[in-house]
């Protein structure tokens, strides 16, 4: 799929429907969810460790409440590993409702040729940046075998 293919194309090869796509609105939509829970805690995690490269970031929730002065440990937007699994597998009810809104905006947007030449664009856009020409990846083990073809045809006896 790298570099040749869209998001919209990719499948398992059993079929075109939203359970055999590689990336489909569903999982775009978690992957959409979960950047947004946990980016400020990643973003203040690596602000700290920029000023404190050999400090040791508290993880615990327990250690940031107890020992404040060292270091508060962000929260995510959404989930709380203390939280348990009592309700939603652990996440906030507004976190699954982002998720189903993704999910409903990314099958819509799917849909319009706006988004299919878009992808487009920027698939040609990253062969352009990184020098891929075609459009299938090249078989490893043939190029090594017509590498090894090519440098026995050069040999001089």
């Amino acid at each position: 799929m790298r570099y040749y293919q869209t998001i919209l194309e990719p499948s398992d090869g059993e079929g075109s429907t939203q359970f055999n796509m590689l990336m489909n609105p569903s999982t775009e939509a978690w992957a959409m969810v979960c950047i947004e829970n946990y980016y400020d805690n990643w973003k203040k995690q690596f602000q700290w460790k920029d000023k404190n490269p050999i400090g040791k970031l508290n993880t615990g929730k327990k250690e940031a409440i107890t020992d404040e002065a060292k270091v508060p440990f962000p929260t995510n937007k959404w989930t709380d590993s203390f939280g348990g699994q009592i309700h939603y597998c652990g996440w906030h009810i507004n976190g699954l409702k982002a998720y189903n809104t993704y999910k409903a905006s990314n099958k819509s947007a799917r849909n319009t040729a706006k988004s299919a030449e878009l992808e487009q664009q920027i698939l040609e856009q990253l062969k352009l940046d990184n020098g891929i020409v075609g459009d299938k990846p090249k078989d490893k083990k043939q190029a090594a075998k017509d590498e090894e073809i090519q440098i026995v045809d050069t040999l001089d006896f």
